[in-house]
């Protein structure tokens, strides 16, 4: 389902194909130290099965890396500005934790775009999806 890996100034980001008669979802990942490319693969595709479960098409999903903090972040919010997105999702709320407390981001990242930060982790039915589906 990606279209390209491209890199947007400092900060890498992964293009979806996306399905315009749904709503646009913007991912953002935490790529930690010990990542191996088949983790961040898998959590993409998380973010993906999310977005299909909770009525989204996921769009752009903003890696981002320590040595470049907080270039995907702030190209995040540059972008849900822009195209007026309504919801972004991470992993799990620790994904916002090289930036600040985790908490802390979420609500400024609410306040300064006005869009809602979900938490794929949060949904039970990616959860039970992921755990049934073939290695």
């Amino acid at each position: 389902m990606i279209a390209e890996r491209k890199m947007l100034g400092l900060c890498e980001a992964v293009v979806i194909n996306v399905d315009h008669t749904r709503p646009l979802l913007l991912g953002y990942i935490r790529r930690h130290l010990m990542m191996t490319d088949a983790e961040l693969d898998d959590t993409k595709e998380r973010l993906e099965l999310f977005a299909e479960i909770e009525g989204f098409t996921l769009g752009t999903v903003y890696i981002e890396h320590l040595e470049t903090a907080p270039a995907a972040f702030e190209a995040l919010v540059e972008a849900v500005n822009r195209y007026e997105v309504t919801a972004v999702v991470v992993p799990s709320m620790l994904h916002f934790a090289l930036l600040s407390a985790p908490a802390a981001i979420k609500d400024r990242f609410e306040h300064i775009t006005g869009a809602r930060v979900l938490v794929a982790a949060a949904s039970p039915q990616v959860r039970r999806t992921w755990r049934q589906a073939p290695d």
